[in-house]
C-alpha cells in the first residue's frame, strides 16, 4: 500500500495593517498632520473645505440650526452697550459659553 504525501498545509493568513482610525484609539497625529499638509500644498483643502460647507448650507438642519445660533448672538449682544473699551474676547467667550449651555 502506498501512501500519497500530503500537501502542505496552507501558509496562514497574513495580516494587513490596520487602517488609520480603525483602531481602538484616534488616528496618528503625525499622519493626519502629515495628509492635511499634502492636502493643503496641492490646494485641496480649501476646495474641500468649500464643498463640504456648501453641502451642508442646503440642509434644513443646519439651516435651522444656524438661524437659532444668530438669533441667540443678536439677543445676547443687545444686553450689551458697544464701547471702545469693550473687551471682545471676554465676550466672544461669554456667548460660546451661552450657546454650549
Amino acid at each position: 500500500m502506498a501512501s500519497n504525501p500530503q500537501p502542505p498545509p496552507p501558509p496562514p493568513p497574513q495580516q494587513q495593517p490596520p487602517l488609520p482610525g480603525a483602531g481602538a484609539g484616534a488616528a496618528e497625529p503625525e499622519l493626519v498632520s502629515m495628509i492635511v499638509s499634502h492636502l493643503k500644498s496641492q490646494g485641496l483643502f480649501d476646495q474641500f473645505r468649500r464643498d463640504c460647507l456648501a453641502d451642508v448650507d442646503t440642509k434644513p438642519a443646519y439651516q435651522n440650526l444656524r438661524q437659532r445660533v444668530d438669533n441667540f448672538v443678536c439677543n445676547h449682544l443687545a444686553t450689551h452697550t458697544w464701547s471702545p473699551h469693550l473687551n471682545k474676547n471676554q465676550l466672544r467667550n461669554n456667548i460660546r459659553q451661552q450657546v454650549l449651555k
